[in-house]
């Protein structure tokens, strides 16, 4: 179950919302993109550490009604980066160049997974927003002024409670393309939200060519027949495999559009079309 307490009226952010893996007789490293590889925002995003502790034990104890630990760290070299309003399926298009080009141009924000007992706290960290004069009269002046003081900085946008999961976004990914014996070299691994109809994290899988598959992070509804489904997967995926082509997903995403159906308030849902009878 996924709780989330957002502090974008606060610091008005933009939100969104690897082990090692043996692939034939080759080890190949499944590498994401981690804040610890970026020194300049790395400094930048530990230096709010008091303030994320603080906002993370008033949110443990509102819903644990216990006291997180003083001795209790945050280890940022756990952050991913994710890539947020993209609308890369627009592109119509599935060369890796294009979707990359596209990512780089888009918003990202820092996602850190903090483990609790059974439990993740999953960290939202994003740069502070200009301030909606749309919502200026429902502010308070000590909240219009740290708005302002955010303007462009990174600050905690939120924290998202996964009760009973533990987060490894690099294992899940090693082992769906395990399942599936996929090459892992020359590859790009990537994490992105808030794409058409799956507004929720993804892992894209992009070779030297174009961008292949598509993992969902969390849970991915696909409504179709059961040959349809099949279509959109990868040849040696099984039935139960969390794994999409990336191409199958986006025309799907992109066909919804055509619809006559109101799709809001679904964060995850892809319908595929109907069989062709003519």
């Amino acid at each position: 179950m996924r709780i989330i307490k957002w502090l974008g009226i606060i610091c008005f952010c933009f939100l969104i919302s690897m082990m090692e893996m043996n692939i034939s007789d080759a080890n190949v490293s499944l590498d994401m993109e981690e804040l610890v590889d970026e020194k300049h925002e790395y400094d930048q995003i530990s230096g709010l550490e008091k303030e994320i502790m603080q906002a993370l034990k008033e949110f443990y104890k509102q819903k644990t009604g216990k006291s997180l630990s003083n001795s209790f760290k945050l280890d940022f070299k756990k952050a991913k980066k994710i890539y947020v309003d993209s609308q890369i399926f627009s592109l119509e298009d599935t060369e890796a160049s294009k979707i990359k080009k596209r990512l780089k141009k888009s918003k990202y924000m820092w996602l850190l997974p903090v483990s609790i007992g059974k439990d993740t706290y999953q960290i939202h960290i994003a740069k502070g927003l200009p301030l909606n004069e749309s919502v200026k009269d429902m502010l308070s002046t000590d909240e219009i002024q740290q708005i302002k003081e955010n303007e462009g900085k990174w600050c905690l946008s939120g924290i998202e409670l996964l009760e009973n999961e533990k987060i490894d976004y690099e294992k899940k990914t090693s082992e769906v393309l395990d399942n599936i014996s996929y090459n892992m070299k020359n590859v790009d691994i990537m994490i992105c939200g808030g794409l058409e109809h799956v507004n929720q994290p993804v892992v894209l899988v992009l070779n030297e060519n174009e961008a292949e598959f598509l993992i969902p992070l969390y849970e991915l509804e696909v409504e179709g027949t059961e040959k349809q489904i099949k279509e959109i997967k990868p040849k040696r995926a099984k039935k139960d495999d969390e794994i999409y082509t990336y191409e199958g997903i986006m025309n799907a995403a992109n066909h919804m559009d055509t619809m006559n159906k109101d799709f809001s308030g679904v964060d995850a849902y892809i319908i595929l079309s109907e069989p062709n009878n003519s």
